[in-house]
């Protein structure tokens, strides 16, 4: 199962009217700039069972798109790969600065199940969430991409 967070599947139309209507609204008056901060850190929690050790999959360069059918597309520019095993569980942290995302993939490369819970954190929030999933020759996916933005107040 694939969970990304933070995109959102919009009609094309929509995005571009959204976007004039952001450029006029911006350009018609003196906005206060917010720009969302980026994480510190990235923080990992897999707890659950396993047959064999699972493969886990960091990184902070990657571009993800939404292709035109609506499904997300990730390219890693650079990544860290580690085989890991549940007992005791799994938690590790893993820098984000000066990068402007993260994404991890959690992978059962058998078709023996595994039941795994996997959570990320950043700089001690919970962003995902994703309990007692059943993997079986499958991954969890997440990826984060902070934005710098600029918003009106």
């Amino acid at each position: 199962m694939t969970r990304h967070r933070g995109i959102r599947s919009l009609p094309k139309k929509a995005v571009e009217g959204g976007l004039v209507l952001l450029g006029v609204a911006l350009g018609g008056c003196s906005a206060m700039a917010v720009e969302e901060k980026i994480a510190e850190q990235a923080r990992v929690v897999v707890e659950g069972t396993a047959p064999v050790p699972l493969e886990l999959i960091t990184s902070t360069k990657f571009t993800r798109t939404i292709l035109e059918n609506g499904a997300v597309q990730i390219v890693l520019s650079k990544a860290d790969t580690t085989f890991i095993t549940l007992t005791p569980p799994f938690d590790r942290t893993f820098p984000v600065k000066p990068d402007w995302g993260f994404y991890v993939r959690l992978r059962n490369p058998v078709m023996t199940p595994a039941v795994v819970s996997m959570r990320v954190y950043f700089d001690g929030e919970l962003t995902f969430n994703h309990r007692n999933v059943t993997l079986q020759d499958a991954s969890i996916d997440f990826s984060y991409i902070f934005t710098n933005y600029t918003t009106v107040r």
